[in-house]
């Protein structure tokens, strides 16, 4: 619950002075490696994120809202979002798809080539 509130507080509020604390904890969150260390300081249950698409999906438009303070914020998103995308929950695609849409906004996509690629890998 608490990190529902924290990531929904990072949507509805995003600055740029909170993106160096939670910069890292967000990317473990999209991240298969290192989302079980994140998640069991947070609430003691090794696969939490993966089970909740509601923190998947939420923690997505963080960083989307997070990139509007900072957008190189997104370059590292590149590999999450792929795996983001071939979610089985379809909110969660959704809200890859929105933060795709906002990498191409920042030119981390400049074209279509570089979006594809990130779709397929």
């Amino acid at each position: 619950m608490r990190i529902t509130l924290a990531l929904n507080y990072l949507i509805q509020c995003p600055s740029e002075d909170v993106i160096p604390a939670v910069q890292e904890r967000l990317h473990a969150l999209l991240s298969h490696k290192s989302c079980a260390v994140l998640l069991s300081l947070v609430v003691n249950d090794h696969n939490h994120a993966f089970k909740r698409p509601h923190i998947r999906r939420r923690a997505l438009h963080a960083v989307r809202s997070l990139a509007e303070c900072d957008p190189s914020m997104l370059r590292w998103l590149s590999p999450d979002i792929s795996r983001c995308i071939r979610d089985k929950d379809q909110t969660v695609v959704g809200a890859a798809l929105a933060v795709c849409d906002s990498l191409h906004e920042v030119g981390v996509c400049r074209n279509v080539l570089v979006l594809c690629t990130i779709l397929r890998s």
